[in-house]
């Protein structure tokens, strides 16, 4: 079993309040299968919103005759590849809060932190002595 300070700033749970005697257990963490459902959506979404953008580029390109339709192709591209690299960007976002959501289970307490988005957090505490079946 590892000292319980060390581990506390190995993982900067310095959001929670430890006693000098009290040692982590345990723990919990999102699995490692949330990231890969979660990178592989926002892969997935990102070649989808690309190919899509592309596709219409061409099809303005090809079917609209007018002045600015090599313009417009232009701008359909631009703005597809945007949202496709924010769409990626929101993907690691997620993918940071999820895995900054851990439960801590400690000789004393019960402790978890969750995280709502990247500015909001719930910080809880169960003594161990009120955890009931």
């Amino acid at each position: 079993m590892q000292d319980g300070v060390s581990t506390i700033k190995k993982f900067n749970v310095h959001l929670i309040e430890f006693d000098p005697d009290e040692k982590i257990i345990c723990e919990i963490r999102k699995h490692f299968f949330g990231f890969v459902l979660i990178y592989m959506t926002g892969v997935l979404i990102a070649i989808i919103v690309s190919v899509a953008s592309v596709l219409g580029s061409l099809w303005i390109r090809d079917n609209v005759v007018n002045s600015s339709s090599a313009l417009s192709s232009g701008v359909v591209m631009v703005v597809g590849i945007v949202i496709s690299v924010l769409v990626l960007v929101l993907t690691l976002i997620y993918a940071y809060i999820f895995g900054n959501n851990i439960v801590l289970l400690t000789t004393e307490k019960v402790a978890q932190i969750l995280y709502k988005n990247l500015f909001d957090r719930k910080v809880s505490q169960l003594n161990i002595s009120d955890v009931q079946d």
